[in-house]
């Protein structure tokens, strides 16, 4: 079914697409609500979607960089109104982060303020996707259907639609509202022990996958304690690192070398990276493998493109799962 775009009425300030998803609401959600995934089909080909936030709650963030064929980048940002999970999601361009206005538009720019409400109803064995722009006033409408909402969010769609509707293995999106079994603030973490090799294995997985390091002390920081001789450090080498904290993607790992005795050991345990497709998949892979030993190696599997388990030479081991669609 191909999407259909109208506006209600000559003075409106709306635009509206919908369209019949063959698939479950929860996937075309997912879809809209996790970035690995948005970045697959958000901006209409050939333009990329190259980056993606999302705090998905009422007030949070959603941030998306867009970059055109000749290079140009085109950040959006907005805020998170509503959230029905599965089913709704109101976001807005009014404001920046909650609760902090926009700045006014540059003329000549596609940045015109505007609230988009989307909606996914169960309909027969698939979906009613619907969407509702609403624009500040006629003439940012106007000019947003002047720059082709029809013909970019109809292909979005299609894009969006090919997605969900093919074998990808998408998971539900998980949101704190959802999960009242789990205290609010109640949060779980990787801590790796890397034994005295703390620095180097935060410097090799800063070139291997791009962490980035967020927080990092060393045990000569650590402020002075009662009958310590090393000033509250627990390590008889004060500047091996006592905790640090790194991020993939949006994901929080820890760090330490605790004892330091150069012995790290993590039998039991995988870091599962996904990543958006086979070649970012390739690119980790051969990144992380030098020195350590391949489980299993990179191929295609029922239920990605590109799947394989690599130990680096750290110890740790990393599942390596691309997410989109099989070729």
């Amino acid at each position: 079914m191909t999407a259909t775009a109208t506006t209600t009425a000559a003075d409106s300030r709306d635009l509206t697409l919908t369209r019949h998803i063959k698939t479950t609401p929860e996937r075309v959600f997912a879809a809209w609500t996790q970035p690995e995934l948005l970045r697959q089909w958000f901006a209409p080909k050939p333009v990329q979607t190259t980056a993606a936030e999302m705090e998905v709650r009422p007030g949070g963030i959603q941030k998306v960089v867009m970059r055109l064929p000749d290079g140009t980048e085109m950040p959006h940002q907005g805020v998170y109104l509503e959230v029905v999970p599965g089913r709704r999601l109101v976001f807005t361009s009014l404001y920046r982060s909650a609760w902090e206005h926009a700045p006014q538009r540059t003329p000549g720019t596609c940045d015109f303020p505007m609230t988009a409400v989307l909606t996914f109803e169960p309909e027969g064995e698939g979906t009613r996707y619907h969407v509702q722009v609403h624009h500040s006033s006629v003439a940012d409408r106007e000019a947003h259907e002047a720059m082709g909402f029809h013909a970019g969010w109809g292909q979005c769609t299609d894009q969006l639609a090919a997605l969900v509707e093919g074998p990808a293995v998408i998971t539900p999106t998980r949101l704190a509202e959802a999960a009242p079994t789990v205290p609010a603030g109640r949060t779980v973490s990787a801590y790796l022990n890397f034994d005295g090799r703390c620095a180097e294995a935060l410097a090799f997985y800063e070139q291997a996958v791009g962490v980035e390091i967020v927080e990092r002390m060393l045990f000569k920081d650590a402020p002075p304690s009662e009958g310590s001789a090393t000033g509250g450090c627990g390590s008889s080498n004060p500047d091996l690192i006592m905790h640090a904290a790194f991020r993939v993607g949006q994901t929080l790992v820890m760090a330490s070398d605790c004892h330091g005795a150069g012995h790290p050991a993590f039998a039991g345990i995988s870091l599962a990276l996904g990543v958006a497709d086979a070649a970012d998949a390739a690119r980790c892979f051969a990144a992380l493998s030098p020195g350590g030993s391949v489980c299993m190696p990179l191929g295609a599997t029922f239920w990605s493109p590109a799947f394989g388990v690599v130990t680096d030479h750290f110890g740790v081991t990393w599942m390596i799962n691309a997410i989109s669609v099989r070729a």
